[in-house]
């Protein structure tokens, strides 16, 4: 049998040090994920379990031409405003991140 590996040993493993930051489970994990397969790499063991695509879509406010443009990606980091404390869903931060925003200054 195999024994126990302790997690601080485990983080001496990665290229980075994790000093127990909540950051550093994102690090990890996408370092992990990352050894696995890349989630560029269609049909990935990593993109078929792990990943998803998301269409950006870039529109001009001005002419109103178009373009988009299909992204993969392993995470979502959704926004949590410091004094939103109640009447947050998973749907509603989703909701936020999917929502239209304006880019001042795009050519």
């Amino acid at each position: 049998a195999r024994s126990a590996v302790a997690p601080s040993a485990f983080a001496k493993c990665t290229p980075f040090g994790l000093g127990g930051q909540q950051q550093d489970t994102m690090e990890l994990a996408r370092w992990l994920l990352d050894q696995v397969g890349d989630v560029a790499k269609e049909g990935s063991v990593t993109e078929r379990n792990f990943g998803g695509r998301i269409l950006k879509r870039i529109c001009c406010g001005k002419c109103g031409h178009e373009q988009h443009k299909v992204e993969p990606f392993l995470d979502v980091c959704l926004h949590l405003a410091s004094d939103a404390t109640t009447g947050l869903s998973v749907s509603s931060l989703l909701q936020t991140y999917l929502s239209s925003q304006p880019l001042h200054g795009y050519k």
